[in-house]
């Protein structure tokens, strides 16, 4: 039995020793691992952020669709109003403008009936040209289908 209580210290230590080896470890692991997921996860926020100010400053992600053909259009704005385009007529040289015809209120009734949603359409027939600025289109979308 002497012999035992004389091992039982270092039996102990080593265990501890072992034990803080193991935690230490799996500690390094996760921290590792985590590290990954956090660079991932900048390079896709990164990669998001340069697509978002490519976006900002360039409004021909739906100006080449939208400004040479005559349809009918909504441009969903920041504030959650919908204005009908026909077209787009021009956009300013540094992109953060654009030059629309507007549609009038009985063409936004005809294509797209929704009076719980609000539009943004032209006072008169023969007054339809409106300015809109780029930064405050969320969304752009065909107000009817072919």
């Amino acid at each position: 039995m002497d012999t035992f209580t004389e091992y039982l210290p270092i039996l102990i230590s080593f265990s501890a020793l072992g034990i803080s080896f193991y935690f230490n470890y799996r500690s390094y692991e996760r921290d590792k691992k985590a590290s990954q997921l956090n660079q991932e996860q900048f390079r896709t926020i990164k990669e998001d952020t340069a697509k978002a100010n490519f976006l900002a400053i360039n409004p021909s992600w739906f100006a080449k669709r939208m400004g040479w053909d005559n349809w009918w259009f909504g441009l969903l704005t920041t504030n959650g109003q919908i204005i009908g385009i026909e077209k787009i007529d021009y956009f300013s040289d540094d992109g953060k403008w654009l030059t629309v015809s507007l549609l009038t209120k009985e063409e936004i009734e005809q294509a797209h009936n929704r009076p719980e949603l609000k539009y943004v359409t032209a006072v008169a027939d023969d007054r339809r040209t409106a300015s809109v600025k780029v930064s405050n289109i969320v969304m752009a979308f065909e107000l009817v289908s072919s």
